[in-house]
Formats: C-alpha cells, structure tokens, sequence
C-alpha cells in the first residue's frame, strides 16, 4: 500500500488513498481492495455480500428472500423506465428452493408484453422443463431435436429442408429413418 492517503495510527496498513490519476483505493491489510477510476467503475477484490435488496440503476433489480422457513425465492428483475419512477419490469429470473437440507429447487424465467410479466419457461427440481408457449427451433440446412442417453445419440427429430418434412432417426441421428 502507498503511504500517499489516510490511514490509522494504530494501523498504518488499512486506509484510503489516491492511487495516480483520479483514482481512489481502499486498503486493508497492506492490500487493495476496493478501486473507484475517473469514470466511477468500482472494482473490488473479493466477494460483495448485501443483506438487503440491490439495484442496480436502469439494469436490473435483485431481491432478497421471498417466503418463510427454509422455502424462500430469490428474484432479478429487468425494470424499464426506473428514471421516472414507474419501475415497470420487463422480466425476471425466479430462483426457488424447496428447504435447505435438500438443496432442491427450480428457476423460472418471466416475460412481459405489455403487462406484468408472466413465466415463459420453467426449469424444475427433476430437470424438466415447461415452456408456456411454443418452443422454436432457427438455423439453416437441417435443424434437429436430439435425444441421448449420456453421451450416446439414441435418435433425432430432423427437419428436413429438401424433403421440407420431418425425418425421426433411431440409433444415433445418423441412424435410419422411421416413421
């Protein structure tokens, strides 16, 4: 740490100081820890706890725990138009566990149209997901659903552009076609 800022009498390795050009450094230890540059990008060095909600202005807002007991949720919410105040929300990803012991939950995904946002897609405990509108697949030449076991390709749903129907394969999405 550089001697150039304040630091405490009875501990001349923690404090604030001016490190070059508009540039502010907090020390701990002898060592840094927090940086503020000219253009305010804060960077830290170790791990940011809060015990309240955090916003992050014009970005997204995450929220704390929602629930009682060991059941809770966790939220991050995109908010359009945050400057004026409306705090209308675009999206959001739900983080939800079922207890603690257990280490299960599910992650939701929520979109708006206009309205309050509703769940597009969820993810849950046993890795299946539900999706609440229609799943679309883009790409060119042939698009495919694969189904494996592992890392074996058990067969595919192909969509076939010359053909412009769907093939089903067995046996690997090489295998032969089945209807």
């Amino acid at each position: 740490a550089s001697s150039q800022g304040i630091f405490g009498a009875a501990d001349g390795d923690t404090g604030i100081r001016w490190e070059g050009s508009n540039v502010l450094a907090i020390d701990t230890n002898g060592s840094e820890r927090i940086t503020i540059d000219a253009s305010g990008n804060t960077t830290f060095a170790g791990g940011v706890q809060h015990n309240s909600d955090v916003t992050l202005k014009t970005l997204a807002k995450l929220y704390g725990a929602e629930g009682n007991g060991n059941a809770s949720n966790r939220y991050i919410y995109y908010n359009v138009d945050y400057d004026s105040g409306t705090d209308a929300t675009a999206g959001y990803i739900k983080f939800s566990k079922e207890d603690n012991a257990k280490r299960r939950g599910q992650i939701e995904f929520g979109v708006g149209d206009d309205g309050a946002p509703a769940t597009a897609l969820t993810i849950d405990k046993g890795k299946d997901a539900t999706f609440a509108g229609n799943l679309i697949i883009n790409g060119s030449s042939s698009r495919q659903i694969e189904f494996k076991d592992g890392s074996t390709s058990e067969g595919a749903i192909v969509f076939d552009e010359i053909t412009n129907g769907l093939v089903f394969k067995v046996g690997g999405t090489s295998g032969s076609s089945k209807l």
